[in-house]
């Protein structure tokens, strides 16, 4: 799973990451400049985190809407899952859970993009879904023409990767993550009641068919005036 963050100075950033020790995966460990919507572009780079998850550092040259401070070089943050495949995937987290599919999904080979990742010569694709209710931004992209192999962990981990979703009827979301492949993990097969001042939260947690474990929150009912 990879974070992708926005800054407003990638320079500055990327100097404070490199200070630290941080590999830098894009090609020459400086931003290249890629197309970015309609009309734009944006520096960036790709660096490694100290348990190996991949960090994209991304400068846009029209700055995101935001809520940050002016004194926060993070103006955004966003999450993207390498999977097996894209539309697999789509059928998931868009048709069965309901995040909003925001484009339409479709390979591309653009050498100086690919470069940056750290995949020269790969095609690529991603779908980018927002979940409801948050400004939070889920990618999921699938790469093509270049060697892959299936990264296979468990929770405990360094390296795993755990994402909390919060759903209505948990009982359901836990079909459709069976449904598509994934696996319900948590011990005794079946959500587990957390007691809370609020009453009880029904709690499970998911592997979902590209490793992605997925801790589903049921919060109960509003409390009767």
């Amino acid at each position: 799973c990879e974070l992708i963050v926005f800054v407003r100075d990638i320079d500055a950033t990327l100097a404070r990451l490199k200070a630290q020790g941080a590999p830098v995966v894009s090609a020459g460990g400086v931003p290249a400049t890629l197309p970015f919507g309609p009309g734009h572009t944006a520096r960036m780079a790709v660096v490694e985190d100290p348990d190996g998850h991949l960090v994209e550092i991304v400068q846009p040259d029209e700055p995101p809407t935001t809520q940050a401070p002016a004194t926060s070089n993070v103006v955004d943050v966003r999450v993207r899952l390498i999977v097996d495949d894209v539309e697999k995937s789509v059928r998931l987290y868009h048709d069965a859970l309901g995040l909003e599919l925001t484009n339409t999904p479709a390979f591309a080979e653009n050498a100086t993009v690919s470069t940056a990742l750290g995949v020269p010569g790969a095609q690529f694709r991603f779908a980018m879904m927002k979940v409801p209710n948050t400004g939070l931004v889920f990618e999921v992209m699938e790469y093509k023409g270049i060697d892959r192999k299936a990264v296979r962990g468990d929770l405990q981990d360094p390296g795993s990767t755990r994402f909390q979703m919060q759903v209505r009827d948990i009982d359901a979301a836990v079909a459709a993550f069976t449904k598509a492949g994934g696996k319900f993990i948590s011990t005794g097969g079946k959500p587990l009641d957390l007691p809370t001042p609020n009453g009880a939260l029904k709690v499970g947690i998911v592997r979902d068919p590209d490793n992605l474990f997925v801790v589903l929150i049921q919060s109960p009912p509003p409390a009767a005036k």
